[in-house]
């Protein structure tokens, strides 16, 4: 079994965390040992390919109680897609129109390309990865999840159903597999979809919000996974790391 290290930019990522391993188990995937850190912004993941990568590499996990029982085989790097552009040379992507899959997969190879550029140890075991847009993708995903919006404090669901209504797109309307493409500021939607409904916008990290994606796996992950592609995109990456 290989053992693989998974470093997000946002530091509320015990939710993220889970949501990998829903969508390993969802899809039916072989799950790696894995492992969770974070940097503190998309400008912490160089500092981390040259002076944590290393010693993870060597000698596996020891610290904050996070024991791998052996060195890291892989790490995978995964960033917000909002700001592809200023982690590596990948086009802007507010100035990318239509669908955003081509994109993704150039952007995900220069943000590889530019980790594994800065390493010392062992380069090509390194991967980048972009999460279309933000953690707060995974709770706008979860718009029509009734466990999800108790969980964020929603009140008034009618007047949230005709608020999702009214929006351009509307979620209620959008396809699945355009869901990403067509909701490309999920903090703004959030905060709209939260007070439409006569909720409190959570702090980012607050318990509502994990609350609510952590509802939103156990009631329908189907949904997230058919919503939020690249979280399909990172399982399968994770499964199919070999061991070394």
């Amino acid at each position: 079994m290989s053992r693989v290290l998974v470093v997000w930019e946002d530091r509320f990522h015990d939710k993220l965390d889970l949501c990998l391993k829903r969508a390993l188990r969802h899809l039916g995937l072989a799950p790696p040992a894995l492992f969770f850190d974070k940097v503190l912004g998309y400008g912490g993941f160089e500092p981390y390919v040259k002076e944590s990568w290393p010693e993870a590499a060597h000698r596996g996990l020891v610290r904050r109680g996070s024991r791998s029982g052996g060195p890291i085989d892989h790490l995978v790097c995964v960033a917000d897609a909002d700001r592809a552009h200023e982690c590596c040379a990948a086009q802007n992507p507010a100035s990318v129109a239509g669908p955003t899959a081509d994109w993704l997969a150039r952007a995900n190879e220069s943000w590889t390309v530019k980790l594994r550029g800065v390493a010392t140890t062992m380069p090509e075991r390194i991967h980048g990865r972009f999460l279309r847009w933000s953690q707060e993708s995974l709770l706008i995903a979860a718009h029509d999840v009734t466990e999800a919006l108790a969980a964020l404090g929603c009140r008034d669901l009618g007047r949230l159903g005709k608020h999702l209504a009214a929006c351009s797109p509307s979620p209620l309307s959008v396809a699945d597999a355009d869901f990403a493409d067509s909701f490309r500021k999920p903090e703004r939607c959030l905060d709209d979809m939260l007070k439409a409904s006569g909720a409190r916008v959570p702090k980012k990290g607050a318990p509502p919000r994990g609350d609510a994606i952590e509802a939103a796996l156990a009631n329908a992950v189907e949904r997230l996974c058919g919503r939020v592609p690249d979280l399909v995109t990172l399982a399968n990456l994770a499964s199919s790391l070999p061991g070394v």
